[in-house]
């Protein structure tokens, strides 16, 4: 994290591409909560390290939560995802998300609910979920903010 007027946040698990896990989750909500109440902090740049901005989902996270978890646990970790968004929507300073490699699924959404998106060119952007028939219920609603429906459809297939 590189405080100042321009608060940079980086996605810090460049090993495993910046999966979104409950940790990673629970405190990019506390620091972007921190962001909007400091004087000091003008606007927030997201980034990954890495060769990537962000896999999404920590599939060994939903892993273990599937296996011993149950409807409550499950439940409690899309609150953890859903306060994350809420609290990046709902910013008071200015936010960009500066992508490069790869921004999938959760990533993706956590993209496209930043106020701006800079991407280098050979940047991907895709919602994996609907390979195995999900939805992506909870970030495609970002998708529509950016683009067309008839696009983001299309995106999304």
């Amino acid at each position: 994290m590189t405080k100042g007027p321009l608060l940079i946040l980086t996605l810090n698990e460049p090993d495993r591409a910046n999966p979104l896990s409950p940790e990673m989750a629970a405190a990019l909500k506390t620091a972007f909560e921190d962001a909007a109440v400091d004087p000091a902090v003008r606007a927030v740049i997201l980034t990954g390290a890495g060769k990537h901005f962000s896999a999404g989902a920590d599939l060994a996270a939903l892993e273990l939560l599937a296996e011993g978890g149950g409807a409550e646990a499950n439940l409690a970790d899309s609150r953890r995802l859903e306060e994350l968004f809420a609290v990046l929507l709902a910013h008071p300073k200015l936010t960009v998300a500066a992508v490069h490699g790869a921004a999938i699924a959760g990533g993706c959404g956590l993209a496209t609910a930043c106020d701006f998106v800079v991407a280098e060119a050979r940047s991907k952007f895709c919602y994996t979920e609907v390979k195995i028939g999900f939805i992506p219920a909870l970030v495609s609603t970002f998708l529509t903010r950016r683009v067309p429906g008839h696009r983001a459809r299309r995106l999304l297939l």
